[in-house]
C-alpha cells in the first residue's frame, strides 16, 4: 500500500490499465512519471515567466551568423520558429548528455532519487518520503 507506487488509502493499487503488472514495470513507470512531472513543472515556469516579461531579456547576440539577439525572440510557443537549427541541436544535445550522465536513474534507489550536488534530498527518511509524494502529486 505504498502511495509512491500507486497505493491508495483503501489499500488498493490504482492501475486501471494493468501497466504495472510486475514490480519492475511499476518501478519503471513511476520513475518516468516523476521525470515527466519535473519536466512539466519547469515548462510551466518557463511559459509563465517568458511571455509575461517578468525577466527582461538582454540585447546580447544569440546568433552572430543571423544577427539575432535574445530580446528579438518572442515568449512562449512563438519562440519555436525563431531559434536557429544549431540552437535546437545544442539544446537537444545538452538534454541528452544530462539524461545519460547526471540524471540517470540508479535502479537500486527509490524513483526520482538522482545524484545531485545541490543537496535537495533531506536527511530524514520520513521527510524525504513526504516530499517525494508531494512532488509526485504536483507532477500529475
Amino acid at each position: 500500500n505504498d502511495p509512491i507506487f500507486g497505493g491508495t488509502p483503501e489499500g488498493k493499487i490504482f492501475d486501471p490499465l494493468g501497466f504495472g503488472a510486475d514490480e519492475a514495470s511499476l518501478y519503471r513507470r513511476r520513475v518516468v512519471e516523476i521525470k515527466h512531472g519535473r519536466i512539466c513543472m519547469v515548462a510551466f515556469l518557463g511559459m509563465t515567466v517568458g511571455p509575461n516579461e517578468l525577466i527582461t531579456p538582454t540585447h546580447t547576440l544569440l546568433s552572430p551568423s543571423l544577427d539575432l539577439h535574445f530580446d528579438e525572440i518572442p515568449g512562449g510557443v512563438a519562440a519555436l520558429e525563431y531559434v536557429p537549427a544549431a540552437g535546437w541541436f545544442q539544446i537537444i544535445s545538452l538534454i541528452g548528455i544530462h539524461e545519460l550522465t547526471i540524471a540517470k536513474q540508479d535502479y537500486t534507489k527509490v524513483p526520482g532519487e538522482v545524484p545531485t550536488f545541490l543537496g535537495f534530498k533531506p536527511e530524514d527518511p520520513a521527510v524525504f518520503r513526504n516530499k517525494q509524494l508531494k512532488e509526485l502529486k504536483n507532477g500529475r
